[in-house]
């Protein structure tokens, strides 16, 4: 589906990732974690082709991001980045720009088109919150707000970078399962994650990052049991017998 090959990248000549490869599959949930500053987001844009690569290339299917306009990008990604500005308009109208990029020059919307953004909100969450106006939201339905934006695009893949920010433990558990079922429907899901608890307990694989390197790519046992996720992170974890994860510093 999506495949990194030696992509190196940075910002003004400051190189931040450094010969990342790795292949995602259809259907699949991937965590992206590490610790801060350790390039997660800079991947992801990468990914999205919000950022050029310094070196290697994206790939999805065949064909490289580099080859592809951004409006063909964006029908098969949609990227919810970790910052975002908060228009003053409807939820309904920010979940219809997710259309834009499947749209003719006049940018009409079909009937088909509001269905889609309906189903997503539906999705997300937040169709109960569609005639309110982004701004007047908390953080949380704002995120949920964004996130149905991202599903609206309709697409193969979706990035989302730190989407459990803003959400209380419940509505993190709601987000989780949502890409998971997701990810049922063959998407390709790929989110940046804090939560190691959430990680370990819902994504397929964990792509750890340390100092812009790619230094894991496993299923969560396999990861836990590589020692990898303690020695990154410079903490303890403990699989409970009864299920779930505690935390505690080295």
């Amino acid at each position: 589906m999506m495949r990194f090959e030696r992509v190196c990248a940075g910002y003004g000549g400051v190189p931040c990732l450094h010969d990342i490869s790795a292949s995602l599959r259809e259907g699949e949930l991937i965590g992206l974690i590490g610790p801060n500053g350790s390039g997660k987001s800079t991947l992801l844009k990468v990914a999205a082709g919000q950022l050029a690569p310094n070196g290697g290339g994206v790939y999805l299917g065949e064909a490289c991001l580099c080859g592809l306009s951004v409006r063909q990008i964006a029908r098969k990604i949609a990227y919810m980045p970790q910052s975002r500005a908060v228009p003053n308009i409807t939820v309904r109208q920010l979940a219809a720009h997710g259309r834009y990029p499947h749209l003719g020059l006049g940018r009409a919307m079909s009937k088909g088109d509001w269905a889609i953004v309906d189903a997503a909100m539906e999705t997300a969450g937040i169709a109960r919150l569609a005639d309110r106006t982004v701004s007047d939201l908390s953080g949380g339905e704002r995120q949920r707000a964004y996130i149905a934006m991202a599903l609206s695009q309709h697409t193969e893949v979706l990035l989302l970078d730190e989407p459990a920010a803003h959400l209380d433990m419940a509505h993190q558990f709601a987000l989780m399962e949502m890409l998971s079922r997701l990810k049922s429907s063959g998407k390709t899901v790929v989110v940046v994650l804090h939560e190691l608890a959430l990680a370990l307990t819902y994504c397929d694989r964990l792509l750890l990052l340390d100092r812009g390197r790619l230094v894991l790519c496993a299923a969560p046992k396999k990861a836990l049991s590589s020692g990898m996720l303690e020695t990154t992170f410079g903490i303890r974890i403990h699989a409970a017998a009864e299920g779930g994860y505690t935390f505690a510093p080295r």
